[in-house]
């Protein structure tokens, strides 16, 4: 494992660049960040909330789904952890940044017609639209529940696609782009939904009322967090709890797990609240490039930033073999 960078704010979506160097957001910062190939960091843009998905769009803009902000509390050891956002906290947006000038705007906002709370990750397809899921927001003892959206890039068009769902968090696209993935986080199902058309799901494809059916689910203690498509088709998705990457079989079934050697470091991958911890890019050498949050104390009294150093540290990974 190599440690790319440190002292980030609960980093999410990375976006490989050409230099070697990456883009993420910063949840808990509330800005874009740039990193460069020796791992140092500039701010791109500040734009508040709590961005918790990026991805290029096709004008070359990078899209962020921003999920509105956390609440935070300090830890003993100076941590910071996200916790329920407060009440008063408005749901979240679509903001797109200028690469170049930081500029950034809000895309879409939340509205009667389309009422997403935290918009979380986004997916681009081959005509330029783009799918994000909202994750919801818990507010007390009420979990106000997520969605599945569709949108143009040009602000001309958003709608609800499927919900409501409980904790809609990856989305992912097959490499023929007419299959889309949603991991669900509490329930950890990963789902399948056949396209029809851009931006239209077959429901005649399922028995379900929204056209979804299961792929697969994750192990006991284990959840469903970000996910990537590699080229053979197959769904790697983060999995925060015991911590792994599961890896199913895009026909469905039981997935794969990345080696036994990874349990000596599931504390990088927990996550109390089922925030996201992890988001993993499969690489064309086999690797695996993830950003990893700074959940600093986890279970069992271990902590991520004494016992692996490796504190809000983004990460590449290069697994020996994946293992049933």
């Amino acid at each position: 494992m190599t440690c790319f960078a440190s002292g980030l704010l609960m980093p999410e979506g990375p976006i490989a660049q050409p230099d070697g160097g990456l883009i993420l957001v910063e949840v808990l910062g509330g800005r874009l960040s740039r990193l460069g190939p020796d791992g140092a960091r500039t701010t791109m843009a500040d734009l508040g909330g709590g961005p918790n998905g990026a991805a290029i769009g096709p004008d070359g803009r990078i899209y962020v789904c921003n999920n509105g902000g956390f609440g935070t509390m300090t830890l003993p050891d100076g941590g910071l952890l996200p916790i329920e956002a407060p009440l008063d906290t408005p749901p979240g947006m679509i903001q797109v940044v200028d690469p170049a000038s930081g500029a950034f705007e809000t895309l879409y906002a939340s509205t009667e017609a389309t009422p997403f709370w935290g918009p979380n990750d986004l997916v681009f397809d081959a005509e330029g639209g783009f799918w994000f899921t909202d994750f919801g927001r818990d507010r007390g003892a009420a979990r106000m529940r997520g969605a599945l959206y569709y949108a143009r890039t040009d602000g001309s068009e958003i709608r609800l696609a499927a919900g409501p769902l409980d904790g809609p968090n990856g989305v992912g696209l097959s490499p023929d782009g007419r299959t889309l993935y949603v991991a669900l986080t509490y329930e950890a199902h990963l789902l399948r939904y056949r396209l029809s058309a851009p931006g239209v799901i077959d429901k005649s494809a399922s028995p379900s009322p929204d056209g979804h059916s299961i792929v697969g689910r994750a192990g006991p203690g284990q959840y469903l967090d970000s996910l990537a498509v590699d080229s053979a088709g197959r769904i790697c998705c983060a999995s925060p709890g015991k911590g792994a990457i599961l890896i199913f079989p895009p026909e469905g079934g039981t997935p794969e797990q990345i080696e036994d050697k990874w349990k000596s470091y599931r504390v990088q991958y927990f996550s109390t609240l089922g925030d996201k911890t992890m988001t993993p890019e499969p690489q064309g050498d086999g690797s695996v490039a993830m950003s990893i949050g700074p959940i600093s104390t986890i279970a069992e009294g271990m902590r991520l930033c004494t016992t692996l150093g490796v504190d809000g540290s983004t990460c590449t990974v290069k697994p020996a073999k994946s293992a049933r």
